[in-house]
């Protein structure tokens, strides 16, 4: 199994660097100056000019792109113009609260997809699979912006049961920063009012932000079962009298949760990348909102930090969709064994 991890891991590589030379290139080429945006509209030639000197924007696109592979091989990613910190510092800041929101989005929503997805598939045609699809649909439907607009104006200002905006209940004091993340901050410092009050204030952002993939995971759990349940394997197992319960819980649903599985890991990366509007949203200060406010202010070293982090998400989440499907079924791994 690490031998399997291993060739995934050195496959990638490539990619990334790929992926960084690229971005680096194409922001680097754009007609903007993000030195006037940060030294201000009264900061005369002479400072403008000592700060381009400190930060290399004098020297020529490949002799900044050396600097920056150089201090990204020493784990520096730059310094960010918009916040004027170092990249660094910005993510240990901003990704905790957009890690938080996404991999609970995915904690919820890939098992109940799945489950009804599974429901779905073996009652075709009844109310409950017709009732599945029709929430499957309106999931694929909505953005998750409109959801989540559309949630606050329910549960937070019509009935007044959930918070409208924020990470904590305003007459409460931030637990000490151990994490970033208040819910686990907040169990750090044995305060249970502050994890009950953040936990409820991420009820409906990790709803909203959670149920398009919840419904894409259900109609892909739901399509991969019927498929497995109508192949003739199946029809053979069914032959031999073997109970349908057994058949689904012990060969199906191992074989359909490979396609269901490569759509939750390429949703790791996707909703890491895409939590701006329900941070904004839902006034969270989180990387992608971080990261969007950098783009409008041409600071070229935090989009190509965003670029790399969300490419390695994609990459790690491919990895680990890989390795799960190959614990489900042995025969990909020893395939692969084989043949390498």
């Amino acid at each position: 199994m690490w031998e399997f991890i291993l060739r995934r891991l050195l496959a990638a590589i490539p990619v990334l660097l790929g992926v960084i030379v690229l971005i680096f290139f194409v922001t680097h080429v754009a007609p903007s100056d993000p030195v006037k945006l940060y030294a201000g509209i009264k900061a005369s030639p002479a400072t403008l000019e000592a700060i381009r000197e400190r930060l290399h924007l004098n020297d020529p696109i490949p002799v900044q792109f050396w600097y920056y592979l150089t201090s990204l091989f020493q784990g520096d990613l730059g310094y960010s113009l918009s916040v004027r910190m170092s990249v660094n510092t910005g993510i240990e800041l901003f990704i905790p609260v957009t890690l938080g929101l996404v991999v609970l989005a995915i904690a919820w929503s890939t098992p109940v997809g799945i489950l009804l997805g599974m429901l779905s598939a073996t009652r075709m045609n009844k109310l409950g699979d017709v009732a599945s699809r029709t929430i499957a649909y309106i999931g694929l439907s909505f953005p998750s912006f409109l959801l989540a607009v559309i949630l606050q104006l329910v549960f937070a200002v019509n009935l007044h049961v959930l918070p409208l905006t924020g990470l904590l209940d305003p007459s409460l004091t931030a637990p000490p920063r151990v994490t970033g993340f208040y819910p686990i901050d907040s169990l750090f410092a044995g305060n249970l009012t502050d994890f009950v009050s953040a936990c409820v204030h991420l009820i409906l952002p990790v709803f909203a932000l959670g149920f398009t993939g919840f419904a894409l995971v259900l109609r892909m759990a739901r399509s991969s079962m019927l498929e497995i349940l109508s192949s003739p394997f199946v029809k053979a197992l069914r032959a031999k009298g073997v109970p349908e319960k057994t058949i689904v819980r012990r060969y199906a649903f191992r074989a359909a949760m490979g396609p269901t599985l490569t759509i939750v890991g390429l949703s790791f990366g996707s909703l890491l990348g895409g939590t701006v509007f329900i941070e904004e949203i839902f006034g969270m200060a989180g990387f992608s909102l971080w990261v969007y406010q950098a783009i409008l202010g041409f600071d070229y070293n935090v989009v190509v930090a965003y670029t790399f982090i969300i490419s390695v998400a994609y990459v790690l989440g491919s990895i680990v969709v890989d390795a799960a499907y190959a614990y489900i079924e042995p025969r990909i791994r020893f395939s692969e064994e084989a043949t390498g």
